[in-house]
């Protein structure tokens, strides 16, 4: 537990560069717990969770706040050609992903972790409010998870899709709070 409070510590403390590989001085291999708020229409946004995956080798949670906003652009050769990261390869076994928009971005990073997470044992996905505003929306949403189902995984993986009503609000007060499990939990 109290290795949550070093990781976002040593976050905001020492800063990491896009690309920065891992070191000794880069490394917390004891954190387990991890969360991230990533635009993944933001290229820099991507690389810069891929360098903090790179630095964290032991995680078996991971949480990720989507931000994205469309920007027309598409990384998925970005996703294609990445190289494995260790702790989505080996360690990571509970991946959330809060704020859920459908869009294609999204898609590519799960698709990613569908072909890389081998210790993947289950996938929640809470979906944006915005998402399910109108009939139409939620049948859009639908059709998008249903093509994620489509994608070969690498694991014996348990999806669930939640509704919006699951979403909590971070902060740094609960992630230093040593009496909870994950405090980044729904």
């Amino acid at each position: 537990m109290h290795d949550i409070y070093i990781c976002f510590f040593w976050c905001i403390v020492r800063p990491l560069q896009p690309g920065t590989e891992p070191s000794p001085s880069t490394v917390l291999p004891s954190v387990k717990i991890l969360a991230f708020k990533v635009n993944f229409g933001v290229i820099e946004d991507v690389k810069m969770l891929v360098t903090y995956l790179r630095c964290f080798p032991n995680v078996e949670t991971l949480h990720i706040e989507s931000l994205t906003e469309p920007t027309g652009r598409n990384n998925a050769k970005f996703w294609q050609e990445l190289p494995t990261i260790e702790c989505i390869k080996s360690h990571i076994k509970k991946m959330v992903i809060h704020e859920y928009r459908g869009n294609k971005v999204e898609l590519e990073f799960l698709k990613f972790i569908s072909t890389r997470a081998q210790e993947l044992q289950a996938l929640y996905v809470l979906l944006n409010r915005e998402s399910l505003t109108s009939v139409a929306k939620a049948d859009k949403m639908t059709s998008k998870l249903v093509a994620l189902s489509g994608v070969p995984w690498c694991c014996d993986c348990k999806m669930m899709v939640l509704g919006p009503k699951f979403q909590n609000e971070w902060s740094i007060q609960k992630a230093s709070d040593l009496t909870v499990d994950d405090p980044f939990h729904w």
